[in-house]
Order: C-alpha cells, then sequence, then structure tokens
C-alpha cells in the first residue's frame, strides 16, 4: 500500500494490540520523567523508582513487540512458517 512500510504485510490483531500496549507503557514512561523535573528529596526518590518501572514496562512492551514482528510479522517468515 502507498504511504506504508514494506516491512510488513498487514500485522494481525495481536500485532495491533503489542503496539497499543507499547505505546501506552511509552507515554506513562515518559510523563513519569518529565514529572521528575519538578520534584526533589524522598518525592524525587519515589517518583523516581516509578519511572525505573515504567521504563522497564516500556522495555518489555518493546521486547514483545519486536519479539512478535521476528517471528509472525515479516513476509519473509511467513514463507518458512508451518503454522497460518
Amino acid at each position: 500500500m502507498i504511504g506504508q512500510s514494506s516491512r510488513f504485510e498487514t500485522p494481525c490483531t495481536e500485532w495491533h494490540t503489542l503496539d497499543d500496549r507499547y505505546y501506552d507503557a511509552f507515554t506513562v514512561y515518559s510523563e513519569a520523567v518529565i514529572g521528575l523535573m519538578r520534584l526533589t528529596g524522598s518525592a524525587y526518590a519515589q517518583a523516581y523508582e516509578r519511572a525505573e518501572n515504567a521504563k522497564l514496562a516500556y522495555q518489555q512492551a518493546e521486547d514483545l513487540m519486536r519479539c512478535h514482528e521476528e517471528e509472525h510479522c515479516r513476509p519473509e517468515s511467513r514463507t518458512t512458517s508451518t503454522s497460518a
């Protein structure tokens, strides 16, 4: 299709779900980091820990999406897959 990446054929429903999770996790992480700028002391330390947890969730979501892409969504993997 014009305007879309040639990297994928039409992404499956699971890919869209993983993409939504990735976007949500990235948004939470970004907002947590931005929030750190307004804090000091123990409030900063607590918010920093929340930001680190959000970063881990974002990285996990990214890893899941990439793994799914490599195993399922790339056109070259479809030609070697034994399942639909």
